[in-house]
């Protein structure tokens, strides 16, 4: 039995043939496209076939931070021609709508938006620059409500990104119009959220209105702001909202006086003094070590009581290098006036009369001005209590 040879038509050879030679040419092209791609090195002639490459190069003549949009961004020459011949190639090269955007702008000190800003976002929402842009532009136009979406955006991708940009909007939550935009994020989980529990504003308005949307927070949350935030209302003058809001986060309830051995949420609590010639700190016991040179003098810690009228004890543990330590306690009113100060004893009592002052200073200081040594000390075991 004979097996009869099949060829193949010489038309589908030369098909074949031609198919072989184009995969062959293609496989380095898709390397070098590969290369280029990823910022490698490669050829002009590659990098200028490839519109993402010419994007970042276009991106590469901006000056300024594009990251601070509102500082000012300013195109360099051939910048927004050259990111216009990338998108021209590959309409997915979002850096490119970047450059473009900035250029329809026209301006170098203020972005007013534009469609192709938008159009870039929508196609890439990990670019964070277009994002920034786009909330550069509202927060000039005092659009408070596209700061929080493009934020909302930014931080999906960018968290780190959020506190920054935002912080001009929680700046202005003393306004009225501010505050339910704030308010109805944080309700709805905004990806921003983490950002604005981590900052205390700095306008006394503003910081009143942060401090009843913390207070709307369920119990038992904490924000990493909440010792910034009991130092700022302190700082501010706000005593009776800073022991409050001290209660509400320390959960403390039942500590009426507001004495504590630790530094955290100071100065409710101890307010520490560190410098070079005389530092106090907290060790793990509640405990206060204070060091002070030859010499030297003055405040080494303090903190905030909540004293109605009445007689009160502070009673230590004094360990010192020195038989009399020259250390010393003060009380006195934070609005000013009626110091008490005597030298520190294990048990010394003071008296706060009227009603008109009940946030007072208790401070701890030390003069070690005609000491030979200085002053090494440990205070131990420490109780404040209204004597009856």
């Amino acid at each position: 039995m004979s097996v009869e040879r099949r060829t193949a038509p010489a038309s589908v050879s030369r098909l074949s043939v031609a198919a072989a030679i184009a995969l062959a040419m293609a496989a380095p092209l898709a390397g070098l496209q590969a290369i280029v791609n990823s910022g490698g090195d490669a050829p002009r002639w590659a990098r200028n076939w490839n519109g993402f490459r010419m994007a970042d190069e276009a991106r590469g003549r901006l000056s300024g931070d594009p990251e601070n949009p509102q500082a000012g961004l300013t195109l360099g020459a051939g910048a927004a021609e050259l990111a216009r011949a990338a998108y021209a190639r590959e309409p997915l090269a979002t850096d490119a709508l970047l450059v473009i955007a900035l250029a329809e702008s026209g301006t170098a000190n203020e972005y007013h938006a534009t469609p192709t800003a938008t159009l870039g976002a929508k196609i890439d929402k990990r670019n964070a620059l277009l994002e920034l842009l786009l909330i550069a532009d509202a927060a000039r136009r005092e659009d408070y409500n596209a700061m929080s979406h493009h934020a909302d955006i930014l931080a999906a991708a960018h968290p780190g990104l959020a506190r920054t940009v935002l912080a001009p909007l929680f700046d202005q939550l003393g306004d009225p119009a501010v505050l339910p935009i704030v308010s109805d994020a944080l309700n709805n989980k905004a990806r921003w959220a983490a950002a604005f529990e981590s900052y205390v504003p700095r306008d006394e308005a503003a910081l009143r209105n942060y401090l009843t949307l913390r207070r709307q927070a369920p119990a038992g949350t904490r924000w990493e702001s909440d010792e910034k935030l009991v130092a700022a209302l302190a700082d501010r003058g706000l005593y009776d909202e800073a022991f409050a809001m001290w209660r509400f986060a320390a959960d403390a309830p039942g500590n009426r006086y507001g004495f504590m051995t630790d530094e955290h949420f100071a100065p409710i609590g101890w307010q520490l003094v560190v410098r070079g010639d005389r530092t106090a700190q907290v060790d793990g016991e509640g405990a206060l070590s204070v060091s002070v040179e030859r010499g030297a003098g003055g405040e080494l810690a303090r903190q905030l009581l909540d004293l109605p009228a009445g007689r009160y004890r502070l009673e230590t543990t004094i360990e010192a290098s020195d038989t009399e330590a020259p250390l010393w306690i003060s009380l006195t009113c934070a609005a000013g006036g009626g110091e008490q100060r005597k030298p520190l004893k294990a048990k010394m009592e003071f008296v706060v009369g009227g009603s008109d002052c009940q946030a007072h200073w208790l401070v701890l200081g030390a003069s070690a001005l005609e000491s030979r040594h200085g002053v090494e000390a440990r205070l131990s075991d420490w109780r404040f209590s209204q004597v009856r």
